[in-house]
């Protein structure tokens, strides 16, 4: 899913440049990278100090499978959309590439202007306190300028204090903290433009089953959520289509402990949680909890032998394409298409999974 893409000359120079050096760790963290150039050592190449010779022997892999992809994406840049999380280094104007990241929501930029320090940032955390004067804005504004094209939010009991006004057979207007929460993350997470199709995900308890279970008081249903949550695309108010996905996972189950964690996963940064996602009501906190944000390479520069986060990224991302795939047979999990219910699995079209 994280991934890098660039041209052979760039990778040399990557390697051979002090200044460059966080780009070199993260390709050793990723132990791969991709490259225009299938020619990749030369037959009078000095091995002993031939950098990407040293590279290879350093057990990275230089890949050449992608070479035709990487070429491509000049005249026809949509298509790094099918590397979601892709970090796109390539040899074209500055302009060009800023349009591409501007357009469709990837990293990418010219060779001649290669900037790491949006993936490498401090982590940005968030004390709150109980009826604090907080928003969303707030909490991942320093992340606002990295591209985004898709965003996961997970949170088991997201919707748990939700309630559902049936003698007005609408959403409760007091009881909606879910609802509201994911409407001001959405709200600050998507951009303002985008030149395709913009993906939402949505993962949390099967709400039907916990009240089937007596853990769950709610009046809600996975259908009135699912509903909700769609409906949202109205208030957003977006240029673009944006195309949401809910996953209800069974609680009985042992894949619903993949949900347990809250968090927010975009592209390039995740947003953690101590307590819940419905962090705010009325724009006050509805409890003491630190909400931290945080790049996929987080001072690299600085600290390049300490984990960072896109290794629990691509785990995570692994564990649910694992679990997604598995729904055919096991059918521990509900999806929700756009508020509609739909019983592939294999029609599931979040860009992290497809």
């Amino acid at each position: 899913m994280i991934s890098i893409f660039t041209t052979k000359d760039n990778l040399e120079s990557i390697c051979l440049d002090s200044g460059k050096q966080p780009w070199l760790e993260m390709i050793f963290k990723l132990k791969e990278v991709f490259v225009d150039n299938d020619n990749i050592f030369a037959d009078d190449a000095d091995i002993d100090n031939d950098p990407l010779y040293i590279l290879d022997e350093m057990q990275v892999d230089i890949n050449t499978s992608q070479m035709d992809f990487i070429k491509d994406i000049p005249n026809n840049p949509a298509i790094v959309l099918n590397q979601p999380s892709g970090i796109f280094l390539l040899d074209i104007p500055a302009t060009k590439a800023f349009q591409i990241q501007k357009d469709y929501g990837v990293i990418c930029q010219s060779v001649s202007e290669l900037d790491y320090t949006p993936l490498t940032q401090p982590h940005f955390p968030t004390e709150l306190l109980t009826d604090e004067n907080k928003t969303w804005a707030d909490m991942i504004a320093q992340f606002k300028d990295l591209p985004s094209n898709s965003v996961l939010i997970i949170d088991a009991h997201l919707f748990a204090e939700d309630k559902f006004d049936e003698a007005n057979s609408c959403y409760d207007l007091q009881r909606r903290a879910g609802i509201e929460n994911v409407s001001n993350i959405l709200d600050y997470i998507l951009p303002d433009s985008f030149k395709d199709t913009y993906h939402v995900g949505v993962l949390i308890t099967d709400t039907d089953i916990a009240k089937v279970l007596h853990t769950s008081r709610s009046n809600l249903t996975n259908a009135r959520i699912a509903s909700a949550i769609n409906k949202l695309k109205k208030t957003l108010n977006r240029n673009y289509p944006v195309h949401v996905e809910v996953v209800f996972f069974d609680p009985r189950d042992d894949g619903h402990k993949l949900i347990h964690n809250r968090r927010i996963l975009s592209n390039y940064y995740i947003v953690t949680s101590e307590y819940k996602l419905a962090a705010l009501k009325n724009g006050k906190s509805v409890c003491a909890q630190t909400i931290d944000t945080f790049p996929l390479f987080e001072d690299l520069d600085k600290t390049p032998n300490t984990d960072k986060k896109e290794k629990r990224v691509r785990n995570e991302i692994r564990l649910f394409s694992e679990f997604f795939d598995r729904q055919p047979q096991s059918h521990t999990a509900l999806l929700y298409q756009n508020g509609q219910k739909t019983d592939d699995f294999k029609q599931l079209k979040h860009r992290f999974f497809s």
